[in-house]
């Protein structure tokens, strides 16, 4: 059986600088609620580098401490991924800021609309006790602005939320991965500070202690209630429909994705559904995103007006999709 589906409205027309953007740029599918009640049992198709890095039902990839890829390889690939991310740069430069907050209030509100934890009439045992690992949006970087989000799974009954802590830059010389962690908040308001990221960007992290001067709850350390993510919300740079992902450059989610999966094999655990939130200019042709072996690729990607679903985790979430007003 399938999964049906339906194209969305094109993809906002972009100035003549932008032309070559503009030809990758692509409607993702969304996910109908009149969809068959059987699962689909075939996996989507994916790049041929992403493909070789993932599993059948999971867009996670196991890639950092293995041999070093081909050097050439390497730096065409980096070029690469430099032009396409100039050219969605310029993208969202052209978007205004009234836009931007109206196509985020959108895209939150789908996401939120979909997961079964935060839907209307959903039961105890859909709602309480989840794990949110979500990140915080800086304005400056034109991100997805995930603060509803955020503030929803905080009133969520016994959730833990974790928010992402940036330590460290990659090491190319013993191929050391970029360093960062994701620290428990149970305040917004209250929890984060300024942090500037590099000159003339600031982001907001959390504090290493809570008010009582106790470290915070780390996500990778082990303690009594050690339970695995439901979910990890992904911001980045582009995306294509089948679910790869272009970040900013510094690794810093691909290395954490791969960690917690090895986390979860050690632990036996599922692994959380990867999510993706992106405004229609970062959406690009399935095939023409420069991607590698150590790009993480999403379960599901959502859009102002569009849910694109990635894997068969991706499908199995949205199966009871309802279209929000």
């Amino acid at each position: 059986p399938h999964h049906a589906a339906k194209l969305v409205r094109a993809a906002t027309s972009l100035s003549s600088s932008s032309r070559g953007l503009r030809a990758r740029l692509h409607p993702p599918r969304l996910a109908s609620s009149s969809s068959s009640s059987s699962p689909r049992s075939r996996t989507p198709s994916v790049s041929t580098t992403t493909r070789a890095v993932m599993g059948s039902s999971s867009r996670f990839a196991d890639a950092w401490g293995r041999s070093r890829p081909n050097p050439a390889v390497e730096a065409e690939l980096r070029e690469k991924k430099k032009a396409t991310r100039k050219e969605v740069k310029e993208a969202l430069r052209e978007m205004s800021a009234e836009r931007r907050a109206e196509d985020g209030a959108a895209i939150a509100s789908r996401l939120l609309a979909t997961l079964p934890c935060f839907r209307v009439g959903a039961s105890d045992d859909e709602r309480e006790d989840k794990r949110f690992a979500l990140y915080v949006p800086c304005e400056k970087l034109m991100e997805v602005d995930a603060t509803p989000i955020i503030d929803a799974a905080l009133r969520l009954p016994y959730s833990r939320v974790y928010v992402p802590v940036v330590d460290g830059a990659a090491n190319a010389e013993d191929d050391t991965p970029p360093r960062m962690r994701f620290l428990r908040v149970t305040d917004r308001a209250k929890d984060l500070v300024a942090k500037e990221l590099f000159k003339g960007v600031e982001i907001l992290e959390p504090t290493e202690t809570t008010a009582d001067g106790a470290p915070r709850e780390d996500v990778m350390h082990d303690d009594d209630e050690d339970v695995p993510l439901d979910y990890i919300v992904v911001p980045g740079m582009a995306f294509t429909p089948n679910g790869d992902r272009l970040g900013r450059g510094g690794g810093f989610y691909d290395a954490f994705l791969t960690a917690y999966e090895r986390r979860c094999k050690e632990k036996q655990w599922t692994t959380p559904t990867l999510i993706g939130l992106s405004f229609t200019e970062q959406i690009l042709l399935q095939g023409t995103l420069p991607v590698g072996a150590r790009d993480v690729g999403m379960d599901v990607i959502f859009t102002p007006n569009s849910t694109a679903t990635c894997t068969s985790k991706g499908i199995r979430l949205v199966t009871s999709f309802k279209d929000p007003e």
